[in-house]
């Protein structure tokens, strides 16, 4: 969460350095598409998170199990992204 409102807040400074006002982003922004992000954006958080719990919970003791290894397995979906 820090990282989205420090990327948030860079955001909106360039956006008022480059003169544009801010009431003219209201033309780029629908509700009806504000709407259905939210919840795909919800479901999606919380499908990460339930993989990464399964993957946490084969592992009996970290220190010395190669189970710990298949933490690294979401970095792999991570690094494609980018």
């Amino acid at each position: 969460m820090v990282t989205y409102s420090l990327l948030g807040n860079i955001d909106g400074i360039l956006f008022q350095f480059t003169g544009v006002p801010v009431s003219s982003i209201k033309q780029y922004l629908h509700i009806s598409s504000v709407l259905i992000f939210f919840p795909f954006a919800l479901i999606g958080i919380l499908i990460w998170n339930s993989i990464l719990v399964a993957i946490a919970s084969i592992i009996t003791n970290p220190n010395n199990s190669w189970k710990s290894s298949l933490m690294l397995l979401p970095i792999l979906f991570i690094l494609t992204s980018f």
